[in-house]
């Protein structure tokens, strides 16, 4: 990328190449089984649409970009209607 960028006539030093670890998708502990090719797949619009745009912020972030996240929905969502905490929803959702 960063020969790519500086064959285009920028500096190399302008992108920042960052290499991350995908997150496992769970519904109550079942790994959601997701395919491109069959168009089968839940957005992260549809995830925020769920559990709300700061509790999926929060749980993303608080990982390192290079270890793997076990993303549980249903967690984040029972928390949630129990009407905890953002940080005690988010703490048990990881």
């Amino acid at each position: 990328m960063k020969a790519a960028v500086s064959a285009m006539g920028y500096d190399k030093s302008s992108i920042d190449i960052l290499i991350v670890q995908l997150a496992t998708l769970l519904r109550n502990g079942v790994a959601v089984s997701m395919s491109t090719r069959r168009a089968e797949f839940i957005s992260l619009r549809e995830i925020i649409d769920e559990i709300g745009v700061d509790v999926a912020r929060f749980i993303f972030l608080m990982r390192r970009l290079d270890s793997h996240l076990d993303f549980d929905i249903e967690v984040a969502k029972s928390t949630l209607t129990s009407k905890e905490s953002a940080e005690e929803t988010v703490l048990a959702a990881t």
